[in-house]
């Protein structure tokens, strides 16, 4: 049997596909194909099956070795893995199902662009020269796939050396001469293989590789609650906030990068949404923040080494981007009318003030954008798409009013952009079509070809910066846990834990709702895909509802308990999908895009959901069965509820966009707004209003820990006594009002450090 040097790099070709063992990378024609780990790890070992039929057993050993998982990850990720290679449910050019026992890989695979040392006994190899004479004698070295150039020597050099054992099977007539002959062989393919391998990595450093690219990342902190985070130019030092748990107060710290003595720069303060920025001499942090009052809201910097804060005079509330010599700022926000989103330039004294473009606000820009290192232009994240909801990368010179679009890859999410030093490429950290986790992207600049840089299965954080040499890029890591828990209503101190997913594992994180039969149907991550499922109370009997592969999320069960209504993109935008209690029979209910948060009415005729329209977000109503839509409200509200006797709807409501958040009630009847509530300052009510079962109150999320309960007469939000003092995700009542559910776990974010391993 051949004995082949570092299988684990090898690269395999087949039908314009190349799999790369060692990167563990998919390309089709150059181009990276996204793929989980674990649907790699399907297909390389499907490659190295060699055609033959391999079981189901044998797979999951492979795929999922020591962990106990259902064999429903097998399928789900073979079908993952079929949509990579771009199969078809009818087509199977490269895997077979083999029904009841396993599956079989059919394309014609290869070893591609290398060279592989293996070696022979003289029974296995007959050389041409010595057919007839001698049947020849000896290991050989054979060519045949590229390695990089460490450890050629070593192993040629143990071929060479082979114990006398191994030449058992030489006959006793050999010649000396034979055995200097078989010597200048093995000494020929030596020399051959280092000199090709020589060849090779030469090549590789003159070739423009991906920045980062098998760059391990680095933890700078480890306390898990990071928020933002930033390099200073010449990447020596690091600057983050914390957020403190169960408040909303946000403290700024600064560390080096190269230790681990941090220093407070600023105490813990009663603001959010801070987002920090060296100046170019890495003397001064620049920040932006939120507060109770207009003078704790704006721009602000502060020293590196500490000082006293001092408010900028440029109105910037959000994301921005500093310029390369430091005096300007450029930031994106709506105009006076809110009708177009606007990309601005100002100095930082606040003189100079112009709008460079400007954008209608269903398209509007994103707020993540980057200057590049010679000022010319600015890079910025804009929706391209009103149906798809689809983000990409735009270019406009700060000198010019016309704007560019660079990528086309229809991504979902867009969190930063940072340029690279030579302005040749950006890097992203973003999510593709049908996913949930933010990987790191390269673009190329002007081209705007983009591949992926991370393949791990961690997420990252909307934190991104890169030191001014380009060799170091900082960024936040994210690892999420979400599972379930269960309790009589009347008892919510005892409930218990009956799901436990891993980290990253992500039960009723997007969602969950009561049938009838106090089954819960609920949202589930999947190879970075969302399905809903369903289980018994007790954490029993998990089905799959809906397929993997895309974001099936917000769950509402009809009153009856025949069918489920959820948004999706599974029809390539975001629409409101209805499905039969058992998965059949999925069917489209809206069309035009940016559908979401849907709510069945308790009488199960109508679905109410939010419709995005000139970029603000009104309540509709649509049949149960499809048919015309009706607009409900006139003014945005968010997270709409409808009461359990089907004459309210609770929702988020803003009277201007400068105004806190408040919880609104509405009449179900004609939409006029009947009562506004004022909540705490730490309510989010993001996929968090529920009625209580009496329909009496109305209860919402808290950002930090625990819930609000609001009566519906009136009065102070209190607290719903007896659940843990932690955040809660999602949360509802079963149908009898009996048990309560409720889903919590971990958010760890920490600060991440990457160098390009190409310099």
């Amino acid at each position: 049997m051949a004995a082949m040097l570092n299988p684990d790099q090898m690269i395999y070709s087949f039908d314009g596909f190349q799999v790369d063992a060692h990167k563990r990378l998919l390309q089709r024609e150059g181009r990276t194909v996204p793929l989980s780990s674990k649907a790699f790890d399907l297909l390389l070992a499907l490659i190295e099956s060699g055609g033959r039929e391999i079981s189901k057993e044998e797979l999951m050993e492979r795929v999922w070795s020591n962990q106990v998982v259902e064999d429903a990850n097998l399928t789900v990720t073979m079908s993952n893995l079929r949509k990579a290679l771009g199969e078809k449910t009818s087509d199977h050019r490269f895997i077979v199902t083999i029904p009841g026992r396993g599956y079989r890989f059919v394309g014609q695979s290869r070893i591609a662009d290398g060279l592989i040392v293996e070696q022979r006994t003289v029974s296995q190899i007959v050389m041409d020269e010595f057919a007839e004479k001698e049947k020849s004698v000896g290991p050989i070295i054979e060519a045949r796939a590229l390695r990089d150039d460490e450890g050629y020597l070593a192993q040629a050099t143990q071929i060479a050396n082979l114990p006398p054992q191994h030449l058992e099977a030489v006959p006793r007539r050999v010649t000396e001469s034979n055995r200097f002959f078989l010597a200048g062989l093995i000494l020929a393919g030596i020399v051959a293989a280092l000199a090709v391998a020589g060849y090779v990595k030469w090549k590789a450093k003159g070739a423009s590789a991906l920045p980062f690219t098998g760059a391990t990342a680095r933890q700078l902190t480890t306390k898990g609650n990071v928020g933002w985070s930033t390099i200073s130019p010449d990447g020596k030092f690091y600057a983050y906030t914390l957020f403190e748990r169960g408040e909303r107060k946000t403290s700024i710290w600064v560390g080096q990068t190269n230790a681990n003595n941090d220093l407070l720069l600023r105490s813990p303060a009663d603001v959010n949404n801070i987002f920090l920025a060296f100046s170019p001499d890495g003397q001064t942090l620049y920040f932006t923040q939120s507060g109770t009052d207009q003078s704790q809201t704006g721009l602000f910097k502060v020293p590196v080494l500490g000082g006293v804060e001092q408010k900028m005079p440029p109105a910037v509330s959000g994301f921005f981007a500093l310029s390369p010599d430091g005096k300007q700022i450029a930031f994106t926000r709506a105009n006076k009318d809110r009708t177009a989103s606007v990309l601005v330039v100002a100095n930082l004294d606040g003189s100079g003030e112009r709008e460079l473009v400007q954008r209608p606000t269903g398209t509007s820009f994103a707020g993540r954008l980057a200057w590049s290192p010679d000022g010319r232009l600015i890079a910025v994240s804009a929706i391209s798409d009103v149906v798809t909801d689809g983000r990409e990368i735009f270019v406009a010179a700060v000198g010019d009013p016309a704007i560019k679009q660079l990528t086309s890859l229809g991504l979902t999410l867009i969190s930063n952009v940072v340029w690279q030093k030579d302005g040749r490429g950006l890097i992203l950290v973003a999510t593709g079509k049908n996913e949930t986790v933010r990987h790191l992207w390269h673009v190329a600049y002007p081209e705007g070809a983009a591949n992926l840089i991370s393949h791990d299965t961690d997420t990252y954080g909307s934190a991104l910066s890169i030191s001014a040499d380009g060799d170091s890029l900082l960024a936040t890591q994210l690892k999420l846990e979400s599972n379930f828990w269960i309790a009589s209503a009347d008892n919510l101190p005892q409930a218990k834990q009956i799901t436990f997913s891993s980290i990253n594992g992500v039960y009723g994180l997007n969602g969950f709702d009561w049938t009838p039969d106090n089954r819960v149907v609920f949202t589930a991550g999947i190879e970075r895909t969302v399905a809903l499922y369903s289980m018994n109370a007790d954490g029993s009997d998990i089905r799959p509802i809906t397929s993997a592969g895309f974001y099936d999320q917000r769950p509402s069960v009809t009153t009856d308990g025949r069918f489920i209504v959820f948004q999706s993109n599974r029809g390539g935008s975001t629409e409101i999908w209805r499905v039969n209690i058992d998965g059949s029979d999925p069917r489209q209910l809206t069309t035009g895009g940016r559908d979401h948060s849907p709510v069945t009415t308790p009488d199960g005729k109508f679905v109410v959901y939010l419709s995005n329209r000139e970029g603000q977000d009104f309540i509709w109503r649509v049949s149960i069965d499809g048919g015309k839509p009706v607009r409900m409200t006139d003014k945005a509200y968010s997270d709409p509820r409808v009461s359990p006797d089907g004459k309210f709807i609770a929702c988020g409501y803003k009277a201007d966009p400068n105004s806190p958040e408040q919880l609104a009630i509405l009449s179900f009847a004609d939409g006029n707004l009947i009562k506004v509530f004022d909540v705490p300052h730490t309510a989010t009510f993001n996929n968090g209003i529920r009625w209580t079962p009496a329909g009496d109150a109305v209860c919402y999320r808290d950002l930090g820990n625990g819930l609000w309960r609001q009566s519906f007469q009136g009065g102070s939000p209190q607290r719903l006594e007896g659940l843990p003092d932690e955040k809660s995700y999602i949360f509802n009542w079963s149908r009898d009002g009996k048990l309560f559910a409720f889903t919590r776990g971990r958010e760890i974010s920490d600060v991440v450090l990457l160098r390009d391993v190409r310099n």
